[in-house]
């Protein structure tokens, strides 16, 4: 007999005619039948083919719910541990200053996040307006602005400058990670060899020429001038 009340004590009680008058003759002689009077009294009668199939389905029902949980509980424990890895891996490598975390991190996220939406408003081409409508004619310069490839460019260019502006040895750090694993090392001089040229010619070279102008040839001119002046003054 399979066991479904294993939590209440069964009670081997014959039964007859005297015990149990509800118990017909067929069912307490069939082999694949069997009743049995629990001790509160109540009468259980089971087929034991259809009990039997019945709790191999209710244990497969089990077993398959408990693998099922299983295999979702270790998937939900990888994926925290890959959320442990990743976010360890950014405080190690690309947010490592704890000053710039605590004060310019959150500022700078909603700068980026601004100067996504305002390089999505700048490419956007002009809607609404019917052929016929009076607009004045499309440059060169506000074709290329609003061009495809420039639609997707543009904002992250900006979001790129103000987390470069904002947060610059996090942006510095990713940038590195970034060229080092994902980008070719010829590529990478190149760039940073033509960036360092350009830095050079736009903003050290002038830098230089206005200091060697402020320290040397301005104050050699106003030497010249006073030396003029004493030696009108002289005459």
């Amino acid at each position: 007999m399979v066991d479904f009340y294993s939590t209440v004590k069964l009670v081997e009680t014959p039964l007859t005619s005297e015990t149990s008058p509800l118990v017909l003759r067929p069912v307490v002689e069939s082999e694949c039948m069997e009743s049995t009077i629990l001790t509160t009294g109540n009468l259980i009668t089971q087929i034991i083919p259809v009990t039997k199939w019945i709790h191999s389905q209710r244990r497969s029902v089990i077993d398959t719910y408990d693998t099922t949980m299983q295999t979702i509980n270790e998937y939900e424990e990888k994926q925290k541990e890959s959320l442990r890895s990743k976010t360890q891996y950014l405080k190690d490598n690309v947010f490592t200053d704890s000053h710039e975390n605590n004060e310019y991190l959150a500022p700078t996220c909603v700068a980026g996040l601004g100067a996504f939406l305002t390089g999505t408003v700048i490419t956007r081409k002009p809607v609404g307006l019917s052929p016929l409508s009076s607009m004045p004619p499309r440059t060169t310069a506000t074709k290329i602005l609003q061009s495809f490839p420039s639609r997707i460019v543009t904002p992250w260019l900006l979001v790129a400058a103000a987390f470069s502006m904002g947060t610059p040895i996090a942006f510095s750090n990713a940038t590195g990670i970034a060229s080092d694993r994902w980008l070719p090392a010829e590529f990478v001089e190149s760039v940073r060899s033509t960036y360092s040229s350009i830095y050079e010619a736009v903003c050290t070279t002038p830098r230089k020429n206005m200091k060697e102008l402020v320290d040397v040839t301005l104050p050699g001119m106003i030497k010249s001038a006073r030396e003029s002046c004493q030696d009108m003054l002289d005459i």
